[in-house]
């Protein structure tokens, strides 16, 4: 009988680690989910400003007179900068995969490193967005 309430007893304790250990990973992976979208949701507003400020190189391009060659082409490497930034933003948003999708077939080291990656791409994209937003306004500003 005393057998039998070790073992009980151990078991039990075995089932409330693993309770706890679950829990702490799927705590752990929640924070970098969240980690991940803040910066999307930092970035995701400034889509607006990138179209706007495509659409104004647009515009001030087609003014230019064609014999400004280089200020044309800087026109269109910015405009160009502002596009893949935006699809780049369209495509990580297309491909990630929700955090409750990611338990269902993964380990939580799988999920962890897959969050890791998104977290660098993310970061890229914001990058991609800030930097063709600023070199943008430069060109709406440079009076060419």
């Amino acid at each position: 009988m005393k057998i039998f309430q070790v073992i009980t007893i151990a078991m039990l304790g075995l089932f409330i680690i693993s309770c706890n250990q679950s829990a702490k990973q799927e705590s752990e992976e929640q924070l970098l989910w969240e980690q991940v979208m803040a910066v999307h949701d930092e970035v995701m507003p400034k889509m607006s400003e990138i179209n706007q400020i495509s659409r104004d190189l647009r515009t001030k391009l087609e003014g230019m007179d064609s014999t400004l060659v280089d200020q044309r082409e800087q026109m269109m490497v910015g405009i160009r900068a502002l596009e893949q930034a935006d699809e780049g933003m369209m495509t990580w948003m297309a491909e990630i995969e929700p955090l409750d999708e990611l338990r269902e077939d993964k380990t939580h080291e799988q999920i962890m490193a897959y969050l890791q990656e998104e977290q660098q791409k993310v970061a890229k994209v914001k990058e991609d967005m800030l930097t063709s937003i600023e070199e943008g306004k430069k060109l709406l500003g440079d009076g060419m």
